[in-house]
């Protein structure tokens, strides 16, 4: 059995997703939280898959089917099947260089412009130094404000 939790921000942040009977083992390898909640993918992921619209149907859809899935699969062979990302901050450094494609010291670069407090120019370059205005290039897409919110 499943537990579906919503945030009180809901749908501008996924549901929670928790398993009841014990069939997941409760240990990080297996990708269960310290508060025993499941662990989906990296946060920045799951937000960004939705952009504030995790609706229900959805985030069934796209995150836990195939969160539990992949469970079943590694129950019958030992690993996942689309593969895994590590815990924590090495986790995080695999999402984007999957994302981004590019070398570890462009992603810590690009993040670093990310967090940055002010807001880029709007004649600026972005983070991917195309040298294009940053509404033109980076603006439209909302991962600006998304990185903002998360700051």
């Amino acid at each position: 059995m499943i537990t579906v939790l919503f945030p009180s921000d809901y749908p501008h942040v996924p549901p929670v997703l928790f398993e009841d009977q014990g069939r997941i083992k409760r240990e990080a390898d297996w990708h269960v939280n310290n508060d025993r909640s499941l662990c989906l993918g990296p946060e920045v992921s799951e937000l960004r898959k939705y952009m504030g619209r995790a609706h229900l149907v959805h985030w069934l859809d796209r995150s836990a089917m195939p969160f539990l899935a992949n469970h079943l699969y590694k129950e019958r062979t030992g690993g996942y099947l689309n593969g895994e990302y590590s815990h924590g901050a090495q986790g995080l450094l695999e999402y984007y260089l999957n994302e981004w494609k590019c070398s570890s010291a462009e992603v810590i670069r690009r993040l670093e412009f990310l967090s940055a407090v002010e807001a880029p120019a709007q004649e600026g370059g972005g983070y991917c130094g195309s040298q294009l205005p940053w509404r033109s290039c980076h603006g439209q897409s909302g991962m600006y404000n998304l990185a903002m919110k998360q700051a």
